[in-house]
């Protein structure tokens, strides 16, 4: 039993580092967000900070998963934004990033030839 708590002790003693979330431009007046890594809670602020800057935008996901609330929160911004959503070939949408894309909606969803969702 202490060695459990000293794991989990040990485990919020050191965050988990937060997801890259990037923003650029795409394509005429089309931004590109990437949203990259695992969900860490705050993400989703800094989500919000970026896409509030952009009229129009692609949302890349590519994520393993992570914090349930940060993936709502994320994929809330997306739906209210009127933001499209796209899992890039080769990546991984999965988890938390699920919640996103499900929330989401966006203008559509686009799923890569190897791409991945769960």
């Amino acid at each position: 039993m202490r060695h459990i708590v000293a794991g989990l002790l040990f485990l919020c003693a050191f965050p988990l580092s937060a997801a890259e979330i990037t923003r650029g431009p795409l394509e005429g007046d089309t931004d590109l967000i990437s949203v990259t890594g695992v969900l860490n809670d705050g993400d989703e602020i800094v989500f919000r900070n970026l896409a509030a800057a952009s009229s129009k935008a692609l949302v890349f996901l590519n994520s393993e998963g992570g914090d349930l609330k940060a993936g709502i929160e994320i994929g809330r911004a997306v739906r209210l934004r009127g933001f499209a959503t796209a899992t890039p070939p080769g990546t991984l949408c999965a988890s938390a990033c699920v919640s996103a894309r499900s929330y989401a909606h966006g203008d559509g969803l686009l799923l890569g030839a190897r791409s991945s969702r769960w």
